[in-house]
């Protein structure tokens, strides 16, 4: 299991960005192993397609990475969030990065991103590199 981050559904999401026929086919090969999510990673997903595509569109499909069969959505515990308080302070990097990190560390799941930069500042965290 891999837990992709926001930036590779929305490259998949959008026809025109130059990165979703490689998130297309990074997400279908992910699918086979199977895809974890957060609710921070949906937040994130939302908010961005919502800005590109509008509500209804943003809606259906974050709706649709929810409910699929192969994808694992993790609820978020709460004290993952002091844990990655720590970690946004510490690593300088967002909250929103921090508290994927800190899931993604949790349960021993890489993070499978575009945003190898943040993430790789985390010790003992597994990051995949999306243009590896």
């Amino acid at each position: 299991m891999i837990l992709v981050d926001a930036n590779i559904h929305i490259f998949a999401s959008i026809t025109e960005y130059p990165e979703h026929p490689a998130a297309v086919e990074t997400l279908g090969g992910a699918m086979e192993e199977g895809i974890a999510t957060t609710p921070i990673v949906l937040s994130e997903v939302f908010h961005q397609l919502y800005r590109l595509l509008g509500a209804g569109e943003a809606r259906d499909r974050v709706s649709k990475i929810l409910a699929s069969p192969r994808v694992t959505y993790l609820e978020l515990n709460p004290e993952a969030f002091p844990k990655a308080m720590n970690l946004s302070v510490s690593h300088r990097i967002r909250i929103n990065d921090a508290l994927i990190a800190q899931q993604a560390l949790d349960t021993g799941i890489p993070v499978l991103t575009d945003n190898t930069r943040d993430f790789r500042r985390v010790e003992g965290l597994k990051v995949v590199s999306f243009r590896a």
